[in-house]
């Protein structure tokens, strides 16, 4: 594994550690039977949000976008052919689903913690977004953080990779600014 997916790999599993540990603090875990916890966890409910929780909703969805990021990223990590890379993307975001329901099953045991379908969902939605910002972005990403270590901020200031990044981002602004 070449030093850069390395770090990108250790960045990954650290990003992972921090969104368990922001999940199930605090920590103060209740002591259920395995059996009562699989039964409670089955019969989560879907909230109606208000305006307040909305908030909640959004940021269970922006936590779970670098976590698709990042290990898509290591997954690409070896290049290869488009349906390849279609593959290792698709089982990062079916890993990524399997932490956010493991990560919920988790907080049962943990009463100060609100399980729900919309976190599920909302964790769903980011982990997919996140994975998507990769195929989209990731190749410039990378070749930018390649440069900066290269060279520093006047050599990616410098390089084309910065004007290409800037244009898809300036496109997406403008799609979804024009749907309004």
């Amino acid at each position: 594994m070449p030093g850069n997916n390395r770090a990108v790999l250790v960045a990954a599993f650290g990003y992972l550690a921090f969104v368990v540990y922001g999940s199930l603090v605090p920590f103060e875990i209740r002591a259920l039977p395995v059996d009562v916890a699989v039964r409670t966890f089955l019969d989560i409910p879907f909230l109606v949000l208000g305006v307040g929780s909305r908030a909640d909703w959004v940021a269970n969805g922006i936590l779970y976008l670098p976590l698709g990021f990042l290990f898509t990223s290591v997954a690409d990590g070896a290049g290869g052919r488009p349906s390849p890379r279609l593959l290792r993307a698709i089982v990062v975001f079916a890993a990524c689903c399997v932490v956010a329901v493991a990560v919920e099953f988790a907080q049962v045991y943990f009463p100060q913690r609100t399980v729900s379908l919309n976190d599920l969902l909302a964790e769903t939605i980011g982990s997919a977004l996140g994975v998507a910002a990769w195929l989209a972005w990731g190749n410039a990403a990378r070749r930018m953080t390649l440069t900066l270590g290269r060279g520093g901020t006047a050599a990616l200031r410098s390089e084309e990779h910065t004007s290409e990044l800037q244009s898809r981002l300036h496109l997406v602004c403008r799609l979804l600014l024009e749907k309004k």
